[in-house]
């Protein structure tokens, strides 16, 4: 099974977080409206499967979330996964991220232009990012919102301190704003969804 069959369980995760969280955050309604908008698109893509190194890292993490705030988010994406293909920003390398840094980060897109939805004004899907690892000031120009989904990191917004973020808690970015994650010991899953220009790639910025 390709886990195209499992896609409906998820789907209705997806769309009750964020119709709780729309109802909580009427500021961002618009966001809230083109997310859950996107969800209801045909899952009729085929993306090739490609898979990444931080994989490896995926099963535990997916475990240590089954005792969380988000356990029915991350039960119903495993076994969606296999019909997912991971990628990486462009933009990033190990010379730009540090020794090591790319076979602990991936990412996977549900909804997106490399999504089982297609669109290109939202992307939605997990990021993994292994232990010990610095993701350094970034930004792009799409709105983004995070949700902790497993391992507990600190994250940065707008060049404030970093903040330890358990699994549970949302992270809001508005487009442009730079942000950053510095992970402990624990991998760190997150979901995201982003909307606007999804085609343009994130990328560091100078503290």
């Amino acid at each position: 099974m390709d886990g195209r069959a499992a896609l409906p369980d998820l789907l209705a995760e997806l769309r009750a977080l964020y119709g709780r969280e729309r109802a909580a955050h009427p500021a961002e309604r618009d966001f809230y409206d083109a997310v859950l908008a996107a969800l209801d698109g045909p899952a009729d893509r085929r993306p090739a499967r490609v898979q990444k190194p931080a994989l490896a890292l995926l099963p535990a993490a997916l475990a240590a979330a089954a005792t969380g705030p988000l356990a029915g988010l991350a039960a119903a994406f495993g076994p969606v996964e296999p019909a997912l293909a991971w990628t990486q920003n462009p933009n990033y390398s190990d010379a730009k991220m540090g020794d090591g840094y790319m076979a602990g980060y991936a990412y996977a897109d549900l909804v997106g232009p490399r999504g089982l939805i297609a669109s290109d004004r939202v992307a939605m899907g997990l990021l993994i990012l292994g232990p010990q690892r610095l993701y350094p000031d970034h930004n792009h120009p799409a709105a983004e919102l995070y949700h902790v989904v497993a391992g507990t990191a600190d994250w940065s917004r707008d060049g404030g301190a970093f903040a330890a973020q358990p699994p549970g808690r949302r992270i809001w970015h508005p487009p442009w704003m730079r942000h950053a994650m510095r992970i402990g010991a624990e991998t760190l899953l997150a979901w995201y969804a982003w909307v606007g220009p999804v085609d343009v790639a994130a990328n560091l910025v100078k503290a």
